[in-house]
């Protein structure tokens, strides 16, 4: 999927308006402090004080201002509606005429120390998205990545499809980048020794990045991919259980990586080490995603041997060395996740 294609028409309209607000977020980014009341009533009109009132808290809310800054969140504009003293209602007419938005909104971005896209910044944006496509191909990871960077820099977001094509760009650039890195390593051998599924997996140009980005994607998506929970703290903490159940599978598997090799040794299979070093522990096939399991602990614990691991589980056949790894492997356990 194009990265310019990855949000639908419906999102796109939403990520160009205003998004519901919780109570921590009025609080934190809807407070005007005694200098920032000064500020705004330097504009003459109670629809213009307001309506600067309105886009100085947004700014650095959302990290942009939507050009119908009259649909703010009513709670938003009633709390500072309050404290200027001045009716709701006066909002209503706020923005009619563009180039007072406009205006104001470049003093509100001078007083705040913001700044909007220039060459330079572009170019920094560009490394930062490089940077991060070779470790995530996952364009929604990547746009919310550049918005938080965007933000921590106090620039100004640029118009959606601007920022989706720089973001397109970055993982091509991350797709060739990754080719030329492994490109010397396939010669005709190397090759002849890789089972198919290996094969497609090259000629995809997956890399290291990619295949770890595989096994979180199959994690958020098994809670439907969504971020719930509207508190920014609390979408800090989902994020970090997911983190938590990466590392836990990652090192679950780097264990019984170890574990399969050196029973593979000690049958007298051929590994060479150069090969290994381009082993990766995200291997999930054997991880139920899904559902609710309930595991019998006295039984499972039974079954350890005495260094606390599960028996692998003997081979009838001799494929290929990746795919004995991974054979044995599943039959190191499973991993199950709630």
């Amino acid at each position: 999927m194009a990265t310019r294609d990855v949000f639908s028409d419906e999102e796109l309209e939403q990520l160009r308006g205003f998004p519901e607000i919780n109570r921590a977020e009025l609080i934190r980014h809807f407070t005007l402090t005694g200098a920032d009341e000064a500020f705004v009533r330097r504009f003459r009109g109670q629809g213009n004080t307001l309506g600067a009132a309105v886009q100085l808290c947004v700014l650095p809310w959302l990290g942009f201002v939507p050009d119908e800054v009259w649909s703010a969140p009513a709670a938003a504009v009633a709390r500072l509606s309050e404290r200027l003293g001045i009716p709701v209602g006066a909002l209503r007419g706020y923005g009619v005429r563009e180039q007072t938005r406009t205006d104001h909104l470049r003093e509100v971005t001078r007083y705040l120390g913001w700044r909007t896209m220039d060459e330079l910044a572009w170019k920094q944006l560009g490394e930062f998205l490089f940077a991060r496509a070779m470790e995530h191909d996952a364009p929604r990871l990547l746009f919310r990545l550049a918005c938080e960077y965007l933000a921590s820099a106090r620039l100004i977001r640029p118009g959606l499809v601007n920022l989706l094509e720089r973001i397109a760009t970055a993982r091509e650039q991350a797709r060739a980048e990754t080719w030329a890195r492994v490109e010397y390593l396939l010669d005709d051998a190397r090759c002849a020794e890789l089972d198919e599924t290996y094969r497609r997996r090259i000629a995809r140009q997956l890399n290291k990045g990619e295949n770890l980005h595989s096994l979180r994607r199959e994690l958020a998506y098994a809670g439907e991919g969504a971020v719930r929970r509207r508190h920014h703290e609390q979408q800090t903490e989902q994020m970090w259980c997911l983190t938590l159940a990466t590392n836990a599978i990652v090192t679950w598997t780097t264990e019984y990586y170890g574990l399969a090799i050196a029973a593979l040794r000690r049958g007298g299979r051929g590994i060479d080490d150069e090969v290994l070093a381009h082993l990766w522990p995200c291997h999930h096939e054997n991880v139920h995603f899904y559902g609710n399991h309930t595991v019998d602990i006295d039984g499972e614990l039974a079954k350890l041997d005495a260094d606390g691991y599960r028996p692998l589980r003997a081979l009838a056949s001799t494929p290929t060395m990746a795919t004995e790894i991974h054979l044995e492997l599943q039959g190191g356990g499973h991993v199950e996740r709630r």
